[in-house]
């Protein structure tokens, strides 16, 4: 569970960047001179992934400590591929969660609070207990295991309509360091139609809503012995 986890993410942020790179005109050289070696070491940060036995109990913690040092490599370079997407329209030096008060950054942390919504509301509607997770280490009143079932749809629900507000020129503001309630607004409405749109998931078209709570139902089945856990794979 904890290597589905961490494929469903680094597979579709390798996904995330095959799409632009099928799309992004070859003249923008910042991002294509980067983008093939970017996939190519993602697919071997996969490779390592798989490397990772699953662990005994005693062996939990370093395993899952394994596991996050190989998410980070793939975040960082992953990271670097999406500013060089939006270089020519927001600054963006580095992924920063909390206290963010640049643009991007507040986007995407705006984002992925309506997507912990979305995830949490389906963890809660399955019979799960959101606090008790696999991934993410467990923490007094936190909804670990929301934070888990997110990782696999950051990318096609809240980074793909992040970057193409910005690289559509559409009109983002900050308000000193949190974003301006027209933007507020336009990010909660893309990302709800995101959210609602329609995309080929194992033989049918199902809406992003639909998959996630699909993949939180197979969650719970496997929590009880019936079947595998398989991640959610985007499309590109």
């Amino acid at each position: 569970m904890l290597h589905d986890l961490a494929e469903g993410k680094i597979r579709n942020q390798a996904n995330l960047l095959k799409y632009y790179r099928k799309y992004r005109d070859r003249r923008d050289a910042a991002f294509w001179e980067g983008c093939d070696s970017a996939i190519e070491e993602l697919g071997r940060l996969l490779e390592r992934l798989q490397g990772i036995t699953s662990p005994a109990d005693g062996d939990f913690h370093k395993a899952r400590a394994r596991i996050f040092g190989i998410e980070g490599l793939a975040a960082a370079c992953y990271w670097s591929q999406v500013k060089a997407l939006v270089g020519r329209r927001v600054f963006f030096e580095r992924r920063e969660k909390k206290g963010a008060a640049d643009l991007l950054n507040s986007l995407l942390n705006y984002g992925y609070g309506i997507l912990y919504s979305q995830v949490f509301r389906a963890v809660v509607l399955a019979g799960l207990n959101p606090n008790i997770g696999f991934l993410h280490e467990e923490a007094h009143g936190k909804p670990v295991l929301v934070f888990d079932m997110v990782e696999e749809f950051r990318q096609p629900v809240v980074d793909r309509t992040v970057i193409a507000l910005v690289n559509r020129g559409r009109p983002l503001k900050m308000e000193g360091d949190l974003l301006d309630r027209p933007t507020r607004d336009l990010l909660v409405r893309q990302v709800f139609l995101r959210l609602g749109t329609p995309t080929v998931f194992r033989g049918s078209r199902r809406t992003y809503h639909e998959i996630i709570e699909h993949q939180v139902k197979m969650l719970a089945d496997y929590l009880e012995g019936r079947g595998r856990y398989r991640p959610f794979i985007n499309r590109w």
